[in-house]
Order: structure tokens, then C-alpha cells, then sequence
């Protein structure tokens, strides 16, 4: 919707409204001339003559306001839902700018996490080394430390809540980054495309 079209209308408007109060002025004159006009009085007569000529050509001009004003606002419509449409295909393609990088972030992710895994099962055979060794730190820390240095990063994630809620996961439960972002991609170009349509595509072809 442009600024113009709501000018057009609020010109339009006051026009009307100005042409009405025009006409309800001339009527009233016009009761008040009527009498004299209609009881030999020349004077008045041409008055009224003029008056009606005046009234008939303002409720003319506001007719043609009143049609002027719905094609406006049939425009303003127009204009408005056009602005809708381009804004959702703005907000499409900002999504599909924002999912771009992903599948590389999953990746990432999921290397990180691996990385993780491997990094503590080390520290495990670490710990497990010096046990043998009869050196500290003791089982019982260990078995405390870790995990809290676990949950410490998850609750910095803002993940810990949803972990500790899911449990323990079932083989066919469990998922990579890399599974979960390729199923929320599809979904994002799935709701991006339904808004862009055609339009990229006759832009590019252009």
C-alpha cells in the first residue's frame, strides 16, 4: 500500500464532504427562496432557477466523488495486497538466505559432537590408567566431575531442560544434526516457495 493512494482518499474525502456540506447550504437556501419564488416574486425566482441548476450540479460532482473514492479504495486494496504478497516473498527469501548455511553448521555440529565423544572416552581411559596406578582423582569424582562439565555447557546451550526431559534414546531414536536440519530445510523451502511462487523464477528468466 503506498502513501499516495491514502492521500487520493483523504483528498477525495474532504471533497466529498465539502460538495455535501455545499449542497445542504443551497437547500436550505433553497426552502427559505421556494415561498417568494413560487408566489410571483421574479427576484426569487431566478434565484431558485439557480440554485436548483447549482444543486444539480453538485449532486452530480458528488456522485462522481463517491465513484472516485470506491475506485480508490479498490486501488488501496489492490496496493495492500500486493504489499502483503511482496513481504512474504521478502520473508522467504530470508529464510532461504538464513537455512543457506545449514548444512555446513550441521556438519560442523555433528564433527564438534563426535569430536566430543572421542575426546572423552580419552579422558576416560585417562582416568581409568590412573586408577590402576593408585593415583587421585577417585571413580566417584570422576563419575560427578564430568557429567556436571556436561551439563554445565548444556545449560549455557539453554539445552539441559529438554535433554533431561527426553531420557535415554532408543537406536531408532536417535539423529544427527545433520538428519534433523535436512528435514527442517525441506520445510523451510516447502513454506518459502509456496509465498515466491513463480516470481524468482520469471526474474531469473528475465
Amino acid at each position: 500500500m503506498t502513501t499516495d493512494i491514502k492521500t487520493i482518499i483523504a483528498d477525495l474525502n474532504a471533497k466529498l464532504a465539502a460538495t455535501e456540506e455545499r449542497r445542504a447550504q443551497l437547500v436550505t437556501e433553497r426552502i427559505e427562496t421556494s415561498f417568494d419564488a413560487h408566489t410571483g416574486d421574479a427576484k426569487a425566482r431566478a434565484r431558485l432557477n439557480s440554485i436548483n441548476k447549482s444543486i444539480a450540479e453538485i449532486m452530480s460532482e458528488a456522485e462522481s466523488l463517491q465513484e472516485a473514492l470506491a475506485s480508490a479504495r479498490r486501488r488501496e486494496k489492490v496496493a495492500e495486497h500486493e504489499a502483503h504478497l511482496e513481504k512474504g516473498r521478502a520473508d522467504a527469501r530470508a529464510a532461504l538466505e538464513r537455512i543457506a548455511a545449514w548444512p555446513d553448521r550441521a556438519a560442523k555440529l555433528d564433527a564438534q559432537l563426535a569430536g566430543f565423544a572421542a575426546g572423552y572416552e580419552k579422558l576416560k581411559a585417562d582416568m581409568a590408567a590412573l586408577a590402576t596406578l593408585g593415583a587421585p582423582p577417585s571413580g566417584v569424582m570422576v563419575r560427578s566431575a564430568c557429567p556436571r562439565a556436561i551439563m554445565t555447557a548444556l545449560q549455557m546451550a539453554g539445552l539441559y531442560q529438554e535433554i533431561e526431559r527426553i531420557g535415554f534414546l532408543a537406536p531408532h531414536e536417535r539423529h544427527s544434526f545433520a538428519d534433523i536440519v535436512g528435514g527442517w530445510s525441506m520445510q523451510v523451502e516447502r513454506w518459502a516457495q509456496a509465498r515466491l511462487g513463480d516470481t524468482d523464477e520469471t526474474e531469473k528468466a528475465a
